[in-house]
């Protein structure tokens, strides 16, 4: 699969609190320490971090306009220069040079405009001396074409012959050598000579790398730590401090986006030191030592947003950072020993699973409230075998101590027995006083009541969706008559799938998605006989799916393509992929949800444009009109006098925060929900229609290939999503330790090892003591 992804360009200066030297990132510990888990620390270290003085600020450096304007897809890349400028450089704006350290910057000419139009950029590399590299795709080929040049400082090009290396990335040297980081191997470039130097090989491809005077020091796309001698070339013994320190707390991310980086490095004030930062701040590290100290702290600053995706960090004077992100902004840390390390007022947000929204809302009203410390705590970080049993036992001591957070996300949390103890705050005067750009649909806000408050509102809604032939979307109007056309479906077409499921659990999971709220009643108890006709109904769609699959098309329930986890539930349970696969005749009809417009709303919209006899509606399987959701957020009982709390909370909804882009779905503010009527990539390629939305293509292992270019809603698809919203009354997701037990005893009924009279009896029972406490 292919995308266009637009990058939203937001300039926003802000001094943002960030932790000082000699903290560490709570969940990691310094060499012969025990891991703390994360977001946790003992009372003793929070008292004395609280009453320490001195950290980090930091300031967004103002970037030159033309970088943005000059180029619809702008790409930045920057490096500090011998004479000690800043060098930023971008495949359309070219060089641009700033003796101030980002006060004021100067054009220096753009000596691959040319080539750069010829080209699809992939990667450029600055060297210290104004030379560079580019990596580029010859467009309108049929095969991947690369092409690699250099460029000197004075702007002459070299085109270079590496189809033989073939890098993905290149980098320099402090001596302005070039380096080739390929799959396999890394090489040294000597440009003048036309000539190349195999270093050493490496598992999978070193992703980024940083240059002291001595040594090269990179991580690897396998998230493996390499050290090369540049002095004596020679490759080094393992930094097991360093590798293991990436492996703990990054783990198997690096490496997974075209522009970007999950860390990046700089070389530090010594030979043997470097600076690195990914997602939980910015650590100091002897090459070879025993230690890795925080030196800024991820959660309040700018490396603990998630769409912040790092592109480059070199150090400046005084012990000062610079550092570059994608979307075109680039920060300052400066270090000031008069602020608090940490600030005084503090609120604490809860999730059991890590949430994109909340995290990405913590880190941008952060940056507006300079004196206020966030403390996002997750239950389950999936590092440290934490169960879900673990992590709500913890969370409920807390709370009966009086040290519960302020704001919950509570998937996943046993929502009805909160609210029934009073732990959660009714928070309808809240929503009522949204109004103008702050307002949400009232309808969400309704369907959210119970006996007349509000205990939780959705930061982001989904939608259950159905795709298919449109005379068959019109069949299909609750469970069982989506039962009745799969049995149809498959007399009319004995062989193949229906709806391409692999194991009776993503069977259950994916027809939750419209059901699972209806399984429990008001005071969290089961229905037992909303429970049994579910089941009744699945059963006759998995009969009816297998009937034409062969069994060695099925999936193992252990293996990538038949497991129900939290993978399969992120990425495959959305309708737009189940309706590319109807259209490409690998299925009948597609269920599932849908985000938001982008790669999802507007596949539905354009197969219909393109195939009349394409249809889509809104499914309703046991909860009609209803909307699913995984950001469900309220407010602790005691925390309604907290005024920083509530206004945080106000914040998840609030137009400046809705308007972001993230993958939770749809946004809830109704100003916001109005903005998506904007196509983003708009006039993005030159002479093609305003509609144009992007590409999507794909083939299967026999050969066959499916090719879309997607083209944005029209007004009147527009209004019918808003419409869709607009009548929303219910939600649909349910309790998750209920869903779990159906999807595990539910499938042996699925499969005829029980009835589903006798599944609802197992569910009932191995659910009680859970429903009890």
């Amino acid at each position: 699969m292919k995308k266009w992804i637009a990058l939203l360009c937001a300039g926003m200066i802000a001094a943002v609190l960030l932790a000082g030297c000699g903290s560490r990132d709570a969940g990691e510990a310094a060499v012969g320490e025990e891991p703390k888990k994360e977001n946790e620390n003992t009372a003793s270290e929070e008292e004395n971090k609280e009453k320490s003085m001195g950290r980090y600020l930091e300031k967004e450096i103002t970037l030159p306009e033309e970088i943005g304007q000059m180029s619809q897809y702008p790409i930045p890349y920057f490096t500090r220069m011998e004479n000690g400028s800043l060098l930023l450089a971008e495949k359309g704006a070219g060089r641009y040079i700033s003796a101030d350290l980002g006060e004021t910057w100067e054009s220096a000419g753009n000596p691959w405009r040319d080539t750069a139009k010829k080209l699809y950029v992939t990667d450029m590399a600055l060297a210290p001396d104004g030379g560079a590299a580019m990596i580029g795709i010859i467009t309108g080929e049929e095969d991947l074409v690369y092409q690699y040049y250099y460029y000197d400082a004075e702007g002459n090009e070299t085109a270079l012959d590496l189809q033989d290396v073939g890098p993905y990335r290149f980098g320099f040297d402090g001596q302005n050598r070039l380096y080739a980081f390929a799959s396999g191997k890394v090489c040294r470039i000597d440009v003048e000579k036309g000539t190349k130097k195999e270093l050493f090989p490496v598992e999978g491809m070193v992703d980024f790398a940083c240059f002291t005077e001595k040594y090269m020091v990179g991580v690897t796309t396998r998230s493996a730590v390499v050290v090369y001698d540049i002095k004596e070339d020679m490759l080094l013994d393992q930094d097991e401090v360093l590798q293991n320190f990436i492996e703990e707390n990054v783990g198997l991310d690096i490496g997974g986006s075209d522009f970007g980086h999950t860390i990046v490095m700089a070389a530090g004030e010594q030979e043997d030191v470097i600076y690195f930062a990914y997602r939980s701040g910015l650590y100091r590290h002897a090459v070879g030592g025993a230690a890795i100290e925080q030196v800024i702290d991820g959660s309040l600053s700018n490396f603990g947003n998630p769409s912040g995706m790092l592109m480059d960090m070199t150090m400046l004077p005084d012990s000062e950072f610079a550092v570059l992100y994608r979307d075109m902004t680039m920060y300052r840390y400066t270090y000031d020993p008069d602020v608090p390390t940490v600030p005084d007022e503090q609120i604490k947000v809860y999730s059991l699973r890590e949430n994109t929204s909340v995290r990405q809302a913590v880190s941008m009203f952060q940056k507006a409230h300079q004196d206020v410390y966030i403390r996002y705590e997750i239950g389950m970080t999936g590092d440290e075998g934490v169960t879900r049993e673990d992590a709500v036992r913890t969370l409920n001591t807390k709370m009966m101590a009086g040290e519960g957070p302020d704001i919950l996300l509570l998937d996943g949390l046993p929502q009805a027995s909160y609210e029934e103890k009073g732990i959660l705050a009714d928070v309808s005067g809240i929503a009522a006083d949204m109004t103008g750009d702050a307002a949400i649909f009232p309808n969400i806000i309704e369907a959210c009541k119970k006996d007349g408050k509000v205990y939780a509102l959705p930061i982001r809604i989904q939608l259950p969706m159905m795709a298919g032939k449109a005379e068959d979307v019109k069949k299909v109007k609750d469970l069982d008559s989506l039962a009745a056309l799969t049995e149809e479906l498959r007399e009319e077409n004995p062989e193949g799938a229906i709806l391409y499921v692999r194991t009776p659990e993503q069977l259950l999971y994916i027809l939750s998605m419209s059901c699972s709220a209806a399984w429990t009643d008001e005071k969290g108890a089961i229905d037992e006989k909303a429970l049994e006709e579910f089941l009744t109904a699945a059963k006759r769609i998995w009969q009816a799916e297998i009937a034409g699959v062969a069994a060695e098309d099925l999936g193992a329930r252990d293996d990538g393509y038949g497991a129900l986890n939290e993978e399969y539930k992120q990425y495959y349970g959305n309708v737009s992929g189940g309706a590319e696969m109807v259209a490409m005749g690998l299925q009948r009809f597609a269920v599932g949800r849908i985000h938001g417009v982008d790669f999802e709303y507007d596949m539905l919209t354009t197969l219909a444009e393109q195939d009349e006899t394409f249809g889509f509606d809104t499914w309703n399987g046991q909860v009609k009109n209803g909307f699913y959701t995984t950001t469900l957020a309220g407010i602790g009982a005691n925390s309604m006098e907290n005024e920083t709390a509530v206004e945080f909370y106000r914040y998840l909804f609030s137009k400046e925060f809705q308007d972001t882009d993230v993958y939770d779905g749809l946004p809830v503010n109704m100003a916001s929900f109005e903005k998506l009527k904007e196509n983003p990539r708009a006039g993005l390629v030159d002479g093609q229609d305003e509609r144009a939305a992007g590409a999507i293509s794909s083939s299967t292992q026999d050969g066959k290939s499916f090719g879309i270019e997607l083209l944005w809603p029209t007004e009147e698809e527009f209004e019918k999503l808003k419409g869709i919203v607009s009548n929303v009354s219910g939600v649909t997701t349910g309790d998750e330790v209920i869903e779990d037990t159906v999807y595990e005893i539910g499938a042996r009924a699925l499969e005829g090892g029980i009835t589903p009279k006798e599944a609802v009896k197992e569910i009932v029972k191995k659910s009680a003591i859970y429903l009890a406490e």
